[in-house]
This record gives C-alpha cells, sequence and structure tokens, in this order.
C-alpha cells in the first residue's frame, strides 16, 4: 500500500516537498558536455554576476569553488542540504 495514495482526514497536509530548477545557459552546452574551459567560463560569470550584485545580495551569499573545499567540508555542505551529495563528491569544474 502506498500511504500517500490513501486519503484521509489530514489529506490536505503536505508531508514534504522539493522543487529544483535547472536551465542551460545561452550559447554553452550541458554541463555534461562542456568543455573544461566552458566550465572555468560559467564559474567565472557566475562568481562576476555575484560580486556585480547589490550589497545586500552579496553580504547573504557565499561562492565556493568546489575544488578548493577539503572532502570534509564538501560533504558538510552536503549534510546542510546546501548542495546535493553527489555535487559534494565530484568537486572537479563546480562551485
Amino acid at each position: 500500500m502506498k500511504w500517500y495514495l490513501e486519503t484521509g482526514p489530514e489529506g490536505d497536509i503536505v508531508v514534504s516537498t522539493r522543487i529544483r530548477l535547472a536551465r542551460n545557459l545561452a550559447e554553452l552546452p550541458f554541463p555534461a558536455h562542456m568543455t573544461q574551459e566552458q566550465t572555468r567560463r560559467v564559474i567565472a560569470s557566475t562568481h562576476d554576476a555575484l560580486l556585480s550584485a547589490d550589497a545586500e545580495t552579496v553580504n547573504n551569499f557565499e561562492f565556493f569553488e568546489m575544488e578548493r573545499l577539503t572532502p570534509a567540508r564538501a560533504m558538510s555542505l552536503a549534510e546542510r542540504h546546501l548542495v546535493s551529495p553527489e555535487f559534494a563528491r565530484d568537486r572537479e569544474g563546480r562551485a
């Protein structure tokens, strides 16, 4: 029996939900098909965009190049649900 398909007095309550939105950048292939140079370009442009934001935005974000983190630090980000475990394990070319 799949409990989430059943109805009942508490049927309107959401137990958990997650939304993830991912998209490609114009003029660039999806990450699995990028060259190292394209990956570096995306990381640099993302970093520059963050730094050019207003002060409140800049102060509310941290930018990490995953390759520079220790494996333990990367996994701590995954444990806090800031990145996926896969993202923490395969850190090359990710930020």
